[in-house]
């Protein structure tokens, strides 16, 4: 087992001063927009890349990825874009969907975190309502730095899809607002 990082994106969000600082999460503005998601690049893809190419992968000889993506998320299938790596779907190879996978590791006693940052944008509210109190705090405080510096003039910037502050969000239960994050935005890669 390796592990390898490219750092801490909260601490790096809150330390980058610039007012136009374009932020590596996607926060949602008021102007109904969001911003571009480079976490998952910076922060996994970009990671693991330099780890497989300093393990020796080639172009010859490329090391194969293994995509944990589910049938239910088919549509984000994609092949490598790096020539020294390739791409392979066991969960849909295997055809399982995530409801098979669930029970799969519930009829094993195992259970798996979601991958995604606990501040993540793409969080579900219900998901932040289970946090613990701290954690909790750390995204609220997130969530409260990220309107201090606006990337626009006159533009506010949120972690939460409803574009209000986390604080005045209920986090009981999904927002009619909130859609399925896999439907909008994954490209099938936060899980590698």
């Amino acid at each position: 087992v390796m592990r390898e990082s490219a750092g801490d994106l909260m601490q790096e969000v809150i330390a980058d001063a610039r007012p136009e600082a374009r932020y590596l999460l996607p926060v949602f503005t008021s102007d109904r927009s969001i911003g571009r998601r480079q976490c998952t690049s910076h922060y996994k893809l970009r990671v693991l890349q330099k780890a497989v190419r300093r393990l020796g992968a080639t172009s010859k000889d490329p090391a194969t990825m293994l995509i944990g993506i589910s049938l239910d998320e088919i549509q984000s299938m994609k092949p490598s874009r790096i020539g020294y790596m390739r791409n392979e779907f066991p969960l849909i190879d295997a055809r399982l969907t995530r409801l098979h996978c669930l029970r799969r590791l519930k009829e094993r006693g195992l259970s798996v975190p979601k991958s995604a940052c606990i501040y993540c944008p793409f969080t579900d509210n219900e998901r932040l309502g289970t946090l613990d109190p701290d954690e909790r705090e750390t995204v609220f405080a997130l969530d409260d730095f990220i309107r201090t510096r606006a990337a626009t003039p006159g533009v506010t910037q949120f972690l939460s899809r409803e574009c209000k502050p986390l604080r005045q969000v209920d986090l009981s239960a999904l927002s009619e607002h909130q859609p399925d994050f896999f439907v909008i935005e994954c490209e099938g890669m936060c899980g590698v």
